[in-house]
């Protein structure tokens, strides 16, 4: 088996394991304030796994680029939602100020990545 085949598998292994463990997370009673941004990180990064499989497997150039720039937002994302959920996992909420300074990177992301040619 080619080893390309074998990385796309474990990339959608992966996706599929991350989406479910955030399903799981929602759908259970929240108990603590650090469900959702796990939930949050678990999403990141099955869909950036889900990017960076379907970008490797395209064939043609424009869905490249829409799997490209989903891979780059879920990829901004990653370090902001695990941040968050590891300050709030320690039993402290996030005051609404630092959230605006976590999240702030972000919006630069989503608009590097929404503006067209801007890659």
């Amino acid at each position: 088996m080619d080893i390309n085949i074998i990385i796309n598998f474990a990339l959608l292994f992966a996706a599929l394991v991350n989406i479910i463990l955030a399903v799981l997370v929602v759908y259970r009673k929240q108990r603590h304030q650090s469900a959702s941004p796990f939930a949050g990180f678990c999403v990141s990064v099955g869909l950036w796994a889900l990017g960076i499989a379907f970008f490797k497997i395209t064939p043609s150039l424009q869905a490249a680029y829409f799997w490209n720039q989903e891979f780059i937002l879920s990829a901004g994302m990653i370090p902001i939602l695990f941040i968050h959920f590891a300050y709030t996992f320690i039993n402290k909420p996030l005051p609404f100020s630092k959230k605006i300074i976590l999240y702030a990177p972000a919006m630069f992301v989503l608009t590097g990545v929404l503006t067209p040619n801007a890659l």
